[in-house]
């Protein structure tokens, strides 16, 4: 397990970098009428050894979508610096952000997945990525059910190009470094709760629950190392009981998890 990288500490949050990217929206000129920011898809993320958030603008309706080609683009912030101002990446003509979660028909990101291969195939949450040279794509975990319509195991990772719509298929080890999360946050946090809950059988879970345990929400982090991990923290499963007891590491690539436990003395 690598510490944290101390050049790289995060100081702005998921709210704040919201908050700045809206402000920064009336530098754009009055876009805010047709297209917006979504908080769903404010995305953390490493690009060029700098942490940043990237916030793609979408369609604000149906309207906006009929009578666009596409959205004018995205907004970077800083992650490091709060003081650093956020910059608006615009889209030249021609190449506008049609294949958006918000678009509609065709353009629709998860209908111009399941029409071009991915019909029978569970599509995980889409998160907003970029790559080192800047290209903006959607990062979308694939996953299959196994048991019944519940418990994914993830299969691998698909990107899709928002100008194009041009697709990509990577398995699990072939994902690009690039890419910051192949496991997402709620898959991490479902396999933390399973391992706490499940690890000494079905009926110690049910009735005994005997070192029963479940995990917090996941934060995302870089090790010293340039990997991206989850860092679950790990507490008993009761509401009488707030502390911690150790903390799960899971690389968000690999789904290699490592447990840290507390020893008390």
């Amino acid at each position: 397990i690598q510490p944290k990288d101390p050049k790289h500490m995060r100081m702005v949050s998921e709210e704040n970098a919201l908050y700045i990217a809206k402000k920064a929206v009336a530098n754009a000129g009055a876009i805010g009428s047709q297209f917006e920011l979504d908080w769903e898809y404010v995305t953390l993320q490493k690009v060029n050894d700098k942490l940043v958030y990237a916030i793609p603008f979408d369609f604000a309706g149906f309207f906006p979508w009929k009578n666009t080609e596409g959205t004018p683009g995205y907004i970077v912030v800083d992650a490091e610096d709060p003081e650093r101002a956020p910059k608006f990446i615009e889209s030249p003509k021609g190449k506008l952000l049609r294949y958006m979660p918000a678009a509609f028909f065709g353009s629709n990101l998860e209908r111009h997945m399941r029409e071009n291969g991915f019909l029978d195939t569970g599509l995980g949450h889409p998160r907003f990525e970029l790559d080192e040279e800047g290209g903006a794509h959607w990062i979308i975990p694939l996953f299959k059910p196994m048991l019944g319509w519940s418990a994914p195991k993830i299969l691998g990772v698909a990107t899709v190009d928002p100008v194009t719509g041009d697709i990509k298929r990577y398995k699990i080890e072939d994902a690009p470094k690039w890419i910051d999360r192949v496991f997402s946050a709620g898959i991490i946090e479902s396999y933390v709760d399973w391992r706490g809950e499940y690890s000494s059988g079905w009926l110690n879970a049910t009735f005994s629950k005997k070192g029963v345990t479940e995990g917090e929400r996941p934060i995302f982090v870089h090790g010293a190392d340039d990997k991206a991990v989850w860092v679950t923290g790990v507490t008993s499963k009761s509401s009488k009981d707030d502390s911690l007891i150790g903390l799960m590491y899971t690389d968000s690539h690999t789904e290699v998890a490592k447990m840290r436990q507390w020893v008390i003395r």
